[in-house]
C-alpha cells in the first residue's frame, strides 16, 4: 500500500480539492468518509497489511525536502495519527515519530490540528 508512502501521496489520496492550500478551522478539507472507510478496511487487514502501510508511514516521516501546500503537512499528519496500525504494540516507535514531528509544529498549526479533531 504505497498511498501512505510521502505526505504528497497521502494528500492527494483524501484532500477533497487538490490544489487547496487553506486550511480552515471548521473543515480539514478532507474526504474524511474516506479516509473512516480506509481506516475501517485496516482494522481487517492481516498483519502482512499492517507491515506494508506501516512501511510506507515510516517512508512518509522521513522524507526529506518536503514540497507540500500549505497546511498538507497539518492533514497528512491529521490523516496518520487516526490510522489502525498504531494499535499495535510493536509500531510505538513509529507513533512516537509521529507525535515528535507533531510536536514540532507552529503553535497555529496546532491550534488548527486541535480544532479538526474537535469536529
Amino acid at each position: 500500500m504505497r498511498s501512505y508512502d510521502s505526505f504528497a501521496q497521502i494528500n492527494a489520496l483524501f484532500k477533497v480539492k487538490r490544489d487547496d492550500s487553506s486550511g480552515k478551522t471548521d473543515d480539514p478539507g478532507l474526504k474524511m468518509e474516506f479516509v473512516y472507510a480506509v481506516n475501517d478496511a485496516l482494522r481487517s487487514m492481516p498483519s502482512i497489511v499492517h507491515k506494508t502501510v506501516l512501511k510506507s508511514i515510516i517512508n512518509a516521516l522521513l522524507e526529506e525536502g518536503r514540497l507540500l501546500y500549505p497546511k498538507d503537512e497539518v492533514r497528512a499528519h491529521f490523516i496518520l495519527i487516526q490510522n489502525p496500525v498504531f494499535s499495535a504494540q510493536s509500531s510505538y516507535t513509529i507513533f512516537a515519530h509521529l507525535l515528535k514531528q507533531i510536536v514540532a509544529l507552529h503553535t497555529a498549526e496546532h491550534q488548527l490540528l486541535v480544532h479538526w479533531f474537535q469536529l
